[in-house]
């Protein structure tokens, strides 16, 4: 590999924002905007005859956090978490105007050279704005658009989007949908004139033509890519969550400028070509390949002991550290510039990077939270825990390996895969793996900007993860199948609950409920006990308890709801009855209730079906429980969603038992699924209950369905949302071989 003439060094930092510098744009006078989580956007701009800048304003105005920034022209324009751009000119401090339409946080911006903006939001859409105005929306991402661009005619556009897809817009109009990566795209830019760059969370930089061809992909990132920019026609840079920036040339990677701070969020280019970069300890700074521009000696020696004294908070339980190389490996040079090399010394692990263009390695940081103990080795690798899982008698064990680190859906669906295992188990697996790691902290990644939707932050998320299970453990399969997908046997249910996040919320709502409806310190003892505790009959009293807390309103009662589809579990004969359907008529409404209270009525619904008295109840009020399960859907929540799906699903088991639900009512159901559904996880289960009741019965079921145009209804469905489960894609596949 060519190394570069001048390697980019310090040139300076600047230091003002008090918290994560979000965002950077570049003007062409050297000028340097900036946005920061400080909620404040700051101008710096080039001292005489220096290498140093000063922070001259400050454009006010912002409420909240500001996400992002560009230039047009004369002025300055912010996106900002309050929802609103801000339109400033170029050295005023206050906005010229402001542009209102975004639901959500306004996360990136980019302007035009005949007066054109383009924004993307949280709200799953862009905005193309002019003259203040508004002039199209551009709809139809399926999550938050991180990433907008303007080709060089200024009509064609570009989003990219956490649903991991790039779309190509002209005038308002999609006129193509790109898949690539495989995780949020989170940056483009353009390229020349018919060329663009994009980059991801799936750690890679794509080169792609106007036409949608991916011509190249890079590799070089160990994390998350947030940001690019270009350099000339040769050169671009990148930034991520891997506490490096890299230089690009010719399609290599020629240069790493590692960082002493976790994430480098954006990078700019100056007009001279010197690199500027945004990062989580608040600080940008420049870098220059120019040594009339590169700091003193000095400077140059603090940055690198900055960089090398950083700790760098890993995990690293897949890696056996009693294998890992001692210093003598530095001696052998690397094989790409930015490879990164991790070495034991004594008892500590430090990390290096290979500088190709000085020829040695260079330490980056000392790695915490490697040496941890306790650890099982499995092919090779270390993990937190590694179980033991029968799936079938008379057959050996399979191997379960799991980190406290990672998401127990994701390991379940990995062990699945491995073992050609059918994703129905997905729940029952990942429900395995939670109460098997009781006392280990899961998921112990650092903040990723996750916030719950049910509550906010890390708090409580009702019913664990994902929400669903089944009665464990998975049987063995021993009948002949169809499909990897169906039929699906038993019953579905939602059991998961955590007792102590639940009442956390159960005793702040308390405290907020009027004074004749509040719980007594008993009474919340007495709904503690019903469910960390299994009894085998309940008293009258414990009865009212559990009543009385479900007369609290929408806004505050979805707690207890909570308990609520849990109790149907336990203790059917007492909570399957007629009052049951009375008390969730009332959470019910679109309007009045949160989603929440809809999610947990629907999964109350679904649990009815895991006992005789329940299904009794469901086939009584049938026609009332799925038209207020319709209402309940219009909200579009994926809990909902999926909540439903597993309604249908059980539905769908019912009938094929022939426990008095009819085939006709069954399939109208799983017309409306796939007509509303959204969720790839609902449609999923969707089509697991369609599968399953064509092949329950046989030529009926065949028949009404093709009656129905249910292969055309299919089609509809994974066509729709411009991309599909890979899951989803084989069940309809698998069905319409039983339509044909």
């Amino acid at each position: 590999m060519a190394a570069i003439n001048n390697s980019y060094k310090i040139r300076t930092n600047l230091i003002g924002h008090t918290q994560d510098v979000r965002c950077l744009t570049c003007l062409p006078d050297l000028s340097i905007v900036s946005g920061s989580r400080d909620c404040t956007c700051q101008l710096w701009v080039p001292e005489a005859d220096s290498i140093n800048y000063s922070n001259c304003l400050k454009y006010t105005g912002h409420e909240n956090f500001v996400s992002c920034v560009t230039t047009q022209s004369n002025y300055i324009i912010t996106g900002c978490n309050d929802k609103i751009i801000r339109v400033f000119e170029h050295g005023t401090e206050r906005p010229l105007c402001e542009l209102k339409g975004h639901s959500e946080n306004v996360c990136t911006i980019t302007a035009c050279h005949d007066g054109k903006i383009l924004s993307g939001s949280w709200d799953k859409t862009g905005r193309v704005w002019m003259n203040q105005k508004c002039i199209f929306v551009l709809s139809g991402h399926e999550s938050a658009v991180w990433a907008v661009a303007i080709l060089e005619d200024g009509e064609t556009m570009l989003t990219g989007s956490a649903d991991k897809t790039i779309r190509i817009w002209n005038k308002g109009t999609c006129l193509q949908t790109l898949k690539g990566h495989s995780d949020a795209v989170r940056s483009i830019a353009v390229w020349g004139k018919d060329k663009f760059l994009s980059c991801s969370n799936d750690a890679s930089i794509k080169l792609w033509n106007i036409n949608g061809t991916c011509l190249q992909t890079f590799y070089g990132h160990t994390n998350y890519v947030y940001s690019l920019s270009i350099i000339n026609e040769n050169e671009f840079i990148s930034g991520g969550e891997d506490r490096s920036v890299k230089i690009w040339r010719n399609g290599e990677c020629v240069q790493t400028i590692s960082h002493p701070t976790e994430s480098v969020w954006d990078v700019c280019v100056l007009p001279n070509e010197d690199i500027v970069t945004a990062a989580s300890d608040g600080i940008i700074r420049i870098f220059s390949k120019n040594p009339e521009r590169q700091a003193p000696d000095d400077i140059q020696e603090a940055y690198s002991q900055s960089v090398s004294s950083s700790t760098i908070p890993a995990q690293i339980g897949d890696i056996n550290t009693d294998q890992l190389p001692s210093k003598s490996a530095l001696l052998n040079p690397g094989k790409a510039d930015g490879q990164t090399m991790m070495i034991k010394d004594g008892n500590n692990i430090e990390a290096y990077n290979w500088v190709a263009a000085d020829g040695q390695w260079i330490k980056v940081g000392n790695v915490v939270g490697g040496a941890s103990g306790n650890k099982t080795l499995y092919e090779g690798k270390e993990y937190d825990f590694v179980f033991d899982v029968d799936i079938q008698e008379g057959k050996p064990a399979l191997k379960l390996p799991f980190n406290t680190t990672e998401d127990p859906w994701m390991a379940a669906h990995e062990f699945l895969e491995r073992n050609d295992l059918s994703p129905l188990f997905l729940d029952q697996v990942a429900k395995f793996i939670v109460t098997n790691t009781k006392g280990a902290t899961l998921g112990s990644r650092q903040d990723q900007g996750f916030a719950d939707p049910f509550t906010g932050g890390n708090q409580y998320v009702p019913s664990s993860v994902s929400g669903s299970t089944t009665q464990a453990p998975a049987p063995p399969v021993t009948s002949k199948r169809v499909s990897n997908h169906f039929p699906v046997e038993e019953f579905q249910c939602f059991e998961n609950i955590n007792s102590a996040q639940i009442f956390e919320k159960l005793e702040k709502f308390n405290e907020e409920v009027d004074e004749y409806l509040q719980l007594k310190e008993s009474e919340l003892t007495t709904l503690h006990d019903l469910i960390t505790k299994t009894k085998a009959k309940m008293s009258s009293d414990e009865e009212d308890t559990v009543w009385k807390s479900l007369s609290w309103s929408p806004q505050l009662a979805w707690p207890c709801l909570d308990i609520l589809r849990l109790l149907v579990l336990r203790y059917p004969k007492v909570f399957c009855s007629e009052r049951l359907f009375i008390v969730l008529k009332s959470f019910i409404d679109i309007y009045s209730a949160p989603f929440q209270c809809h999610a947990f009525t629907l999964r109350t619904f679904v649990n009815c079906f895991s006992s005789s008295e329940g299904r009794q109840l469901i086939s009584s009020q049938l026609d009332d429980v799925l038209d207020a399960s319709k209402i309940m859907m219009k909200g579009g929540n994926k809990h909902v969603q999926i909540a439903f799906g597993t309604l249908a699903l059980n539905l769908t088991i019912a009938q094929t038992k022939q426990m008095g639900f009819g085939i006709e009512t069954a399939l109208s159901v799983l017309e409306f699924c796939c007509k509303t559904f959204t969720e790839s996880e609902a449609k999923y289960r969707a089509c697991a209950a369609i599968g399953t009741l064509l092949t329950k019965n046989d030529d009926e079921g065949v028949a009404l369905a093709q009656s129905l145009s249910f292969t055309d209804i299919l089609d509809e469905m994974t066509e729709r949302d411009g991309k599909c489960d890979p899951r989803i894609i084989d069940c309809v596949k698998d069905i319409k071989k039983l339509l044909s």
